[in-house]
């Protein structure tokens, strides 16, 4: 099983498994971490406006859903895109490259 490479300020990452359709495979560049939520996990500053759907009871107690516009998203619905590489990967490469001496 392939691991994910981690949300990190600079990475190019594509939006996944978005409640709102129209933010699914938009590409964005992260820009900062905003904080982390328990239940929803860390979220991103990104360079690209996304819309969020905020659901709340209105005065009448009546749901409602308000669709808002922002620049940020939750690391769970981004999905890294550039050619990130662990430290380990790129020391076994450099030792595949290596010449053998003889």
């Amino acid at each position: 099983m392939q691991k994910l490479m981690p949300i990190e300020p600079g990475c190019m990452a594509m939006v996944i498994d978005s409640e709102e359709p129209a933010n699914q495979g938009k590409i964005v560049q992260v820009l900062s971490f905003m904080d982390a939520c328990y239940s929803t996990g860390p979220r991103w500053k990104v360079d690209t406006l996304l819309t969020w759907h905020l659901h709340y009871v209105d005065a009448f107690g009546t749901k409602r859903v308000r669709k808002l516009l922002y620049p940020e998203a939750w690391e769970k619905n981004l999905m890294r895109i550039d050619g990130y590489q662990e430290d380990e990967e790129i020391k076994q490469e450099e030792v595949k490259q290596t010449p053998e001496l003889v």
